[in-house]
């Protein structure tokens, strides 16, 4: 009796052992759910991969048919923005556009208008001062009126020209600003497809340029991390090969729509690389949910 009793109580012990070592288990377990860092242990964040790439990039075409008259830069070249890169031939438009110039200029049209006023008000004057002498008849002064009119109407319509000359201008020096090819913001020329002499149409690639400053990822994120991050703040990615090192990147925006297909949420990246010592094209993943102690302090000095 005393040996089963003694059964008992060993085998009381050892789940009463075995309860308590659950239990410490699970509310370590809870208590790792409440970290902010365990959520990253539990999830492989290497399988969520996304692509370094450029935060512009833009292939110019050339606007119109015609022949490409120079290329002012080169591959590899950084160029600022509304810098010009190449032109179009422009020398019959910079004629037409001398041509609207003095058209639009000249005053010879209006002068005459206002000669031929001048001498108009001056017959009606007269021979308003004749029929009150009864030396004109009325006709003779209706006439008058009329020739006046006309002659302040000739005055109006030699303005109004001079405007539409003037419009014409604007409109000529903007087909003249068209011929030139500008840089649409700073960055770097990557490749130039033709040369300068060809003979080109308006969807034929001249070059294409990108800014790699700074660059952007676009990082699918699985929905256990989806409200612990926080947009703004700045936290490590890891490049991958060629670069394979720690990089600080600034989230700028958590897309609110979850693609229940896949389980995951994009979310969009800058990395800061004013120098352009970093590429694009390589892959990065997430290093730490953690936000880096990189400050807001050096992002902006870095910019």
């Amino acid at each position: 009796m005393n040996h089963i009793l003694n059964t008992r109580k060993s085998f009381c012990t050892v789940l009463l052992a075995t309860c308590i070592i659950f239990f410490s288990l699970s509310s370590s377990a809870f208590s790792q759910n409440n970290d902010g860092t365990n959520t990253q242990t539990k999830i492989d964040l290497t399988k969520h991969e996304g692509v370094v790439i450029p935060s512009q990039q833009v292939q110019l075409i050339a606007p119109f048919p015609g022949i490409l008259q120079e290329i002012n830069v080169k591959e590899g070249d950084r160029v600022t923005q509304g810098e010009k890169l190449a032109n179009m031939d422009d020398r019959i438009q910079i004629y037409t556009v001398s041509l609207a110039q003095q058209q639009a200029e000249s005053d010879a049209a209006i002068n005459r208008a206002q000669a031929a006023l001048d001498e108009a008000q001056l017959v009606h004057d007269q021979t308003l001062q004749m029929v009150d002498r009864h030396a004109a008849s009325q006709f003779e002064a209706q006439r008058a009126a009329v020739l006046l009119s006309q002659a302040k109407a000739d005055l109006q319509l030699a303005r109004e020209n001079k405007a539409q000359m003037q419009t014409n201008l604007q409109l000529e020096s903007q087909r003249l600003a068209q011929h030139r090819i500008e840089a649409p913001f700073t960055g770097q020329i990557i490749r130039i497809s033709t040369e300068p002499g060809s003979s080109i149409n308006d969807e034929d690639p001249i070059l294409s340029m990108a800014s790699l400053s700074p660059l952007e990822v676009n990082l699918y994120l699985p929905i256990a991390l989806f409200g612990q991050l926080q947009q703004g703040q700045t936290y490590a990615l890891h490049a991958q090969s060629p670069i394979n090192k720690s990089l600080p990147a600034t989230l700028i925006y958590i897309d609110p729509i979850i693609d229940s297909a896949s389980e995951t949420f994009r979310t969009v990246w800058t990395i800061q690389n004013p120098d352009y010592t970093l590429p694009a094209g390589f892959t990065v993943t997430l290093a730490d949910i953690a936000p880096s102690s990189t400050s807001s302090a050096d992002s902006s000095a870095a910019k």
